[in-house]
């Protein structure tokens, strides 16, 4: 939900396939209340139907547990 004074998207610009938001200082409550529908409608569109895959990243909890032991070299010289 976007307030007076935050900034937010006025106007969707389609290209092609892909939607932009020009954005600007949401000045009044119908500014924030259009910015508001504009994201809710876009995200409506867009939907769950597609799947994310997110990379591992390193030294989360699997790699940190597996790593454990190589972390004291990492930092064996960061100290003087």
């Amino acid at each position: 939900r976007f307030k007076v004074g935050e900034h937010g998207p006025i106007r969707a610009i389609q290209h092609g396939s892909k939607t932009k938001f020009a954005r600007i200082e949401l000045r009044t409550g119908a500014q924030a209340n259009r910015a508001t529908r504009l994201v809710e409608e876009e995200n409506q569109r867009r939907g769950d139907n597609k799947p994310r895959h997110y990379p591992k990243r390193p030294f989360m909890k699997p790699a940190l547990d597996a790593n454990r032991s190589r972390l004291p070299t990492f930092w064996a010289n960061s100290v003087k």
